[in-house]
């Protein structure tokens, strides 16, 4: 599946629960498990968290949220799939979390644009 990728940097909590609402308008749903988010952001989730999920899911558990593993929202859908992440309201924060998320995509923000 070839769907398009988005990543967007937002001030606070509110922003992402508001774009959450308004991508969920136009069909996109949250990712709720570790294997909703696709590979591209794979990188993003938690190494030591996803053994711990495994785990737990292996022992008849409900395993860790979502939100336990990977900091960003994750909304997916057939054909697009948007990380919406926020800094906390911490305006210096935009260029550091900005930079560090290219770091971890492969091919970098090119590689959003198929």
């Amino acid at each position: 599946m070839n769907r398009k990728h988005c990543y967007l940097l937002v001030e606070g909590p509110h922003d992402v629960i508001f774009l959450g609402r308004l991508l969920k308008e136009i069909g996109l749903r949250t990712a709720t498990l570790a294997n909703e988010v696709p590979a591209r952001w794979q990188p993003f989730i938690d190494s030591a968290a996803r053994i711990r999920d495994q785990a737990e899911r292996q022992a008849g558990k409900p395993g860790l949220q979502l939100w336990q593993m990977f900091k960003p929202a994750c909304l997916v859908s057939d054909t697009h799939v948007v990380v919406v992440e926020h800094v906390g309201g911490n305006r210096t924060m935009f260029s550091r979390t900005l930079q560090g998320t290219l770091q971890l995509i492969d091919g970098g923000v090119s590689s959003l644009f198929p």
